[in-house]
């Protein structure tokens, strides 16, 4: 009868993402020589492997009456996450332009991968053109089960502000008070500058004296959109 050979604490073909502690076991009622390797070199039953790696534990053992059982079991350590790149966009920016998300995913034991663009599959490379809000999400898993995730959120606004002004209109003149109303409208507004004859000047303010007005209404939003508005 052959010796029994068991191996507990890894299992062939297996990957693992922690340290690894190989136990064996030989039964046999007349045991002779047991040989244990790890890559080739000589191994201590029981000692914990830590360093990531490629393993093939071979166990020899033979018996008094020269019966031979071998066991071999191949395994992996990866301790390490998928690396996740993603090119072409940057988290809370906004472009006014299309833009062309590219992911690359690297690791040599992947598994899954997934990328959704505002919940719906993406093709990495493919070119978002729409304006809008996009939550770019990609998540990947290897083989031992390091999963490793990456989201970007950025925003797509292609359209300038629109700069509205009432109270005054373009080459009017007025024999009374006027009260200039400026309205600029944009979901992404960012910076806007407002003068009456090259100073600052605030919407809703009276203008009662005699004079030549130069009214300059500029609007930038977040996407670097600009609208200038002028009443003379």
């Amino acid at each position: 009868i052959l010796p029994e050979i068991a191996v507990a604490g890894i299992a062939d073909n297996a990957y693992y993402n922690i340290s690894v502690t190989p136990t064996v076991d030989i039964t046999d009622l007349n045991p002779n020589t047991t040989s244990i390797t790890l890559n080739d070199e000589t191994f201590i039953n029981g000692d914990t492997i830590t360093e990531e790696g490629n393993y093939v534990l071979f166990v020899q053992a033979t018996d008094k009456a020269n019966n031979v059982a071998t066991k071999t079991l191949s395994f992996t350590i990866d301790k390490t996450k998928p690396d996740i790149t993603i090119a072409g966009v940057s988290d809370s920016v906004y472009y006014n332009v299309s833009v062309t998300p590219v992911i690359t995913i690297s690791d040599i034991y992947l598994n899954t991968s997934t990328v959704t663009l505002n919940d719906a599959t993406f093709v990495s490379g493919i070119v978002v053109n729409a304006e809008g809000r996009y939550y770019l999400n990609v998540t990947a898993t290897d083989l031992a089960g390091n999963s490793e995730t990456k989201k970007i959120v950025f925003t797509i606004d292609k359209t300038k502000p629109v700069i509205n002004i009432t109270g005054v209109t373009n080459g009017s003149y007025y024999n009374t008070d006027v009260i200039p109303v400026i309205d600029v409208s944009d979901a992404n507004i960012n910076i806007t500058s407002i003068t009456l004859n090259g100073n600052p000047f605030t919407s809703r303010d009276t203008i009662s004296a005699k004079n030549e007005y130069n009214l300059v209404v500029q609007a930038v939003d977040k996407a670097g959109n600009n609208a200038t508005k002028t009443i003379i």
